[in-house]
C-alpha cells in the first residue's frame, strides 16, 4: 500500500504529460507509463530502498538509472530529502521535463558514461568525505569521474575478462570464495536482491583493512563483458576463474 500511494505521489506533482497512467509491474515494482516515456520504481525487498529508471515506453528498455542522470544534469539543489515523492517530482519536473515528453538524447552520453560509472563510484565513496572527489559526488558534479581516473593511473591493476557469462552466482559467494567462508567483509553493487544472478556489478573488500579489493564491472553488454579487477593479481585470477567456473563464458586477459 505504501509503495503504490508513493508512486501515486510522485503522478499528483508531474508537471510533464498528463497522460501517465500507474501500473502495479510486480511485487515491488511499478511503472508510470505515458505514450512516450517510462518511469520505473523498483521497491528493494532487503534495506527498504528505492531505484528509478526513466525508459521509453518499451517494455524490454530497462532504462536509464535516476543517479546517473541526475551526475549527468547537475541536479544538485534538490539532493536533500530527495526519495520524497514531492522532492523526487521536482527533481522530474526541473531536469528531466524534455526526457519525459520522449526526447531521450541524453542517451546517448548515458550509455558513453554508464561503462564504468557504478563501479568507480562504489570506490570512490570509500574516500574521506572531506576528499575533493566525494565533494564533487555530493554535488552531482560528473567531472569527479576524470579526477578520480587521473588520480588512480599510476595503480597499477590486474585485469581479466568474462565475455558471455550466464547468471551469476549470488554475489556474496564470490567473497566467501575469496577470503573464507566466515569472512568479514565489505560489499556493495546491483544485486537487485540477496540471491539474484543477473547482477554486473560488484565491490568486495577485506574488512578491517578493506586493503584487499575485487571489482566487478560491466564492461560491454552485447555480447555481456565482466572485467574482475584488483590490485593483487593473485586475487584478481581467483576470483575470476570462480565466475568463469559458475557462470561460464570466455576468461581473457584484454577485451579491445
Amino acid at each position: 500500500m505504501f509503495q503504490r500511494s508513493f508512486v501515486r505521489k510522485v503522478l499528483r506533482s508531474l508537471r510533464a504529460r498528463r497522460d501517465f497512467k500507474l501500473k502495479k509491474i510486480s511485487t515491488g515494482e511499478f511503472d508510470l507509463a505515458s505514450s512516450v516515456s517510462r518511469i520505473r520504481f523498483i521497491f528493494e525487498r532487503h534495506g527498504g530502498g528505492l531505484l528509478i529508471y526513466v525508459a521509453t515506453p518499451d517494455p524490454a528498455d530497462r532504462g536509464m538509472h535516476m543517479l546517473l542522470l541526475r551526475h549527468l544534469v547537475g541536479a544538485r539543489e534538490v539532493r536533500r530529502f530527495g526519495t520524497r515523492p514531492q522532492k523526487l517530482a521536482a527533481i522530474l519536473n526541473k531536469y528531466f521535463s524534455e526526457l519525459l515528453n520522449g526526447d531521450f538524447s541524453i542517451r546517448a552520453r548515458y550509455d558513453e558514461v554508464g561503462l564504468n560509472f557504478f563501479s568507480l563510484l562504489m570506490e570512490a565513496n570509500r574516500l574521506p568525505d572531506r576528499d575533493p572527489i566525494r565533494v564533487k559526488i555530493k554535488n552531482f558534479d560528473i567531472s569527479w569521474m576524470e579526477d578520480f581516473a587521473a588520480r588512480n593511473r599510476s595503480d597499477v591493476e590486474t585485469k581479466y575478462f568474462l565475455v558471455g557469462p550466464g547468471p551469476r552466482p549470488p554475489f556474496y559467494e564470490l567473497p566467501k570464495h575469496l577470503w573464507g567462508p566466515n569472512c568479514d567483509y565489505d560489499s556493495d553493487g546491483n544485486s537487485s536482491e540477496k540471491d539474484a544472478s543477473d547482477w554486473t556489478e560488484l565491490y568486495a573488500a577485506l574488512r578491517p583493512e578493506c586493503k584487499e579489493v575485487v571489482v566487478v564491472s560491466q564492461v560491454a553488454a552485447s555480447p555481456l563483458v565482466l572485467c574482475i579487477s584488483s590490485k593483487d593479481q593473485s586475487l584478481a585470477l581467483k576470483a575470476a576463474t570462480f565466475l568463469k567456473k559458475r557462470s561460464g563464458g570466455e576468461l581473457r586477459d584484454r577485451w579491445a
